[in-house]
């Protein structure tokens, strides 16, 4: 009888592996359904390729700015049949996943509730939230959270929130008239994200985590979230990370990967809160009545929801996401526009002007701002907010999405079902063919309801066709009626209370650099700050105080 060595088993062990490896190059190279796809050939090999961009080159973040420049290398290409030379903004960018640079089959990729959609798996895992609606990658349990989500953040809750809302805002102007006093630049980047936060935890839990209150506005959070985003291409691709850092000693946790480490800090506090949701500790008691029910409450209560949507690791995960999606990104938009208004001071004084036309408040003794629906028919400021959505975006990440049952068909190319397929929304904000001068911050556009003669150009209603910063069809940003309230009211406050300049800042520090899930800026900004020189009047159109 034949007896195998040690040395033997090693062998053949290393060539079934390299056989195996061998295989996998010639299936992904040539005979995937995807092989006709044009892209580089190493990108199609292996996902090391986007590593290297997302994780290792320049501090990650870059896959973004290599995809564009792959539609530029291969965006033009010759179709056999015909011999002839048609653009082609579609290539392959990993061996499992294709992106179209093409606006116009954008809602396509983003379908409505009659053509479903799923995400795609191995990306939402980097979020380590799969219990999370916006990371739920089956379509049909997508719509039962939804169903149980989507009433908190509709127009009418929005409306009736809104006085807690301008609580906030109108806190937030405190804080930077005591800098005023102080002489104290503000680091509004900060400021934006504490009120943002405090907004949102108010909501979901009942009580604001103060972060306002604090004295440098908690400039650790804001480092805590930079963190938690920046994390999120390593663990796409090394999805292992975080159970290991779970199970070592936290001071060798944060040693060996600090930012992963903050991010699971962060889930153990949300979770915390959520335990006592569930547990009726703490603020949530069953006799406690002196407060509006939060959202985690009455998801807890939902009757939309099975016993199964209800866990604690599925409400944690729900939290994790929720937070820093309805923080992050309404700050960063705010604080770009801000610095856009402060340096284009003709936007900024026709926007004062704009705003003085608005009648004060009923309740002008406490509440200085205006209506929240008075501030959204001005024209001009919803033309600073939309170009504002315009060049921030809220997300860079691509979002794919994948058809489970049907071939989805671009051109002359058939998409297989099952196929991750995106459309990166930043590409579309920023085509010179739609928006002319794309990365210039320019209102004026949206307020054009012709084209002036000039065919070329889109009017209005065309434009809004391609503003997608909460992306579109059933998956769409379920927030985007509380974000859009905190801008329009924060803006409409600083605006109008306060007489600013830029301090120590420029356009880099809120021009898009990387795509860290949302958009960052480069590294080691410090945020948009600013000077307060002089007081104007209360965000309703009155001067002087």
């Amino acid at each position: 009888m034949t007896s195998f060595t040690g040395y033997d088993i090693a062998f053949a062990s290393g060539v079934a592996l390299l056989l195996w490896i061998f295989y996998g190059a010639v299936w992904r190279l040539y005979l995937s359904p995807l092989s006709s796809f044009p892209g580089p050939k190493l990108a199609v090999l292996t996902l090391w390729y986007e590593f290297y961009y997302d994780v290792l080159k320049s501090g990650g973040g870059l896959y973004i700015w290599k995809i564009e420049e792959l539609h530029k290398i291969y965006g033009i290409y010759t179709v056999p049949e015909s011999q002839l030379t048609r653009a082609g903004p579609i290539i392959r960018i990993n061996p499992y996943e294709l992106h179209i640079a093409d606006p116009d089959f954008y809602e396509q990729i983003y379908a409505g509730s009659n053509s479903p959609r799923d995400k795609y798996e191995w990306h939402q895992k980097a979020a380590q939230a799969h219990g999370a609606i916006g990371h739920t990658t089956d379509h049909k349990l997508h719509r039962v959270r939804k169903d149980a989500l989507s009433p908190f953040f509709s127009k009418r809750s929005v409306k009736d929130r809104e006085p807690n809302i301008k609580a906030k805002v109108n806190h937030l102007c405190t804080r930077v008239e005591e800098h005023y006093k102080a002489k104290k630049p503000v680091n509004l980047t900060v400021a934006y994200l504490a009120m943002c936060m405090d907004i949102i935890t108010e909501y979901a839990f009942g009580e604001a985590y103060g972060l306002l209150d604090e004295e440098d506005f908690n400039v650790k959070w804001r480092d805590t979230i930079l963190a938690i985003v920046k994390s999120v291409a390593t663990i796409t691709h090394l999805a292992w990370l975080p159970g290991v850092m779970r199970a070592l000693p936290a001071s060798l946790a944060q040693f060996l990967a600090p930012d992963v480490s903050q991010l699971l800090e962060y889930e153990s506090r949300i979770r915390s809160q959520v335990q006592q949701v569930l547990t009726y500790t703490g603020i949530y008691t069953k006799t406690s009545s002196s407060r509006n029910p939060t959202i985690f409450e009455e998801l807890r209560d939902s009757t939309k929801l099975p016993p199964a949507e209800k866990t604690l690791a599925r409400l944690a995960d729900e939290g994790n996401v929720l937070l820093i999606a309805a923080s992050e990104t309404p700050a960063k938009v705010l604080a770009l526009i801000t610095y856009h208004l402060l340096a284009n001071p003709s936007k900024l004084q026709r926007l004062r002007t704009e705003l003085a036309t608005l009648t004060p408040s009923p309740d002008a003794a406490t509440d200085y701002l205006p209506a929240l629906a008075q501030l959204e028919s001005l024209p001009y400021l919803t033309a600073v907010v939309r170009e504002g959505l315009r060049l921030h975006n809220g997300i860079t990440a691509r979002s794919q999405r994948i058809a489970p049952h049907e071939s989805l068909h671009y051109k002359h190319h058939v998409i297989p079902p099952g196929t991750p397929v995106s459309c990166i929304s930043i590409f579309m904000h920023y085509n010179a063919a739609i928006f002319p001068s794309p990365l210039a911050f320019k209102p004026e556009r949206w307020l054009n309801d012709d084209n002036d003669g000039d065919d070329d150009k889109l009017n209005k209603s065309q434009l809004e066709k391609y503003l997608v910063p909460f992306g579109k069809g059933t998956r769409s940003c379920l927030g985007y009626n509380l974000g859009l309230a905190e801008l329009y009211l924060t803006l409409a406050a600083v605006v109008g209370r306060f007489e600013m300049r830029l301090f120590e800042t420029d356009e880099s520090d809120v021009r898009l650099e990387r795509d860290w899930f949302i958009p960052q800026p480069r590294v080691g900004t410090r945020g948009v700050r600013v000077e307060v020189v002089g007081l104007r009047g209360r965000g309703d159109g009155s001067e002087g105080m």
